[in-house]
């Protein structure tokens, strides 16, 4: 997979699983993953320079466990007047329906739809509040 502009992912995949080599950058190897019912199934690093591991954190996060249903539950529950998470959310419906992963993006493309990025928001504040049983004015 292309990565940079002068770089290449390798991803050996069977089936099911796949494993990266290199992923210096993560977007293509979810963009891969997502494509395919495909489960990231290892990393692998030949050496350490950023063009090589930039994408390891994202990747390492993703693989661990599929968390994007659970956490889109709990954005829905905080605001559920989130049209990115609304979307996200039929996005995500449609890829577990054909079997795919849902896996989560970088930490940038999820603070949209995430209350637990963006804990200065009214509405995320207002929720919490809420749920706490305390006023407007606490906190």
């Amino acid at each position: 997979m292309p990565a940079f502009a002068d770089n290449y992912i390798r991803m050996l995949q069977d089936e099911r699983n796949a494993i990266v080599v290199d992923p210096g950058d993560a977007a293509p190897v979810f963009d891969a993953i997502s494509r395919g019912p495909l489960q990231l199934a290892a990393i692998l690093v030949t050496h350490h320079h950023a063009d090589r591991t930039g994408g390891v954190a994202a990747l390492r996060e993703a693989a661990t466990h599929e968390s994007a249903p659970a956490n889109l539950r709990f954005a829905q529950a905080v605001e559920p007047g989130n049209t990115a998470s609304t979307r996200y959310t039929a996005q995500c419906e449609a890829l577990g329906a054909r079997g795919g992963p849902t896996l989560p993006l970088a930490t940038v493309h999820r603070a949209p739809r995430q209350p637990f990025l963006r804990s200065r928001e009214a509405t995320v504040l207002q929720a919490v509040r809420a749920h706490a049983g305390l006023s407007a004015r606490s906190g």
